[in-house]
């Protein structure tokens, strides 16, 4: 499978997983609602909340699942403290997706988060 293989290649040896070889880096993809990476992350996961995700990656991909460990990832990583004050470029940091850059441009989906950002101080201030 392609993107089993493609997984192992870019995350293989990274974020706690084993070599390209072992498999963690599909195993341990990007899963949940701020797409929780690698073996490191999903074991302090596991560690945080008495889930055995590390041997069930699975449970992540799950309602309860993507929405515990995008809190556990928030609150971990004290987003909290970036959020309010409006760091919005701050918080994307963190999670990892980036910011809108010249050599980049907007292939990251920084001008739609903005806008949910903006939309959202509106509604909610």
């Amino acid at each position: 499978m392609v993107s089993e293989r493609l997984g192992n290649a870019v995350y293989g040896g990274r974020l706690g997983n084993g070599a390209e070889a072992t498999g963690d880096g599909y195993l341990f993809r990007g899963r949940g609602l701020i797409q929780i990476t690698g073996r490191t992350n999903y074991t302090a996961l596991m560690m945080a909340l008495g889930v055995d995700c590390v041997e069930h990656p699975e449970l992540i991909a799950r309602p309860s699942g993507a929405c515990r460990s995008a809190g556990w990832f928030w609150q971990s990583n004290n987003l909290n403290r970036r959020a309010d004050v409006g760091d919005l470029d701050g918080v994307c940091d963190v999670i990892n997706f980036g910011r809108k850059t010249p050599t980049v441009g907007d292939a990251n989906g920084y001008a739609d988060r903005l806008a949910l950002y903006e939309n959202s101080r509106r509604v909610l201030l």
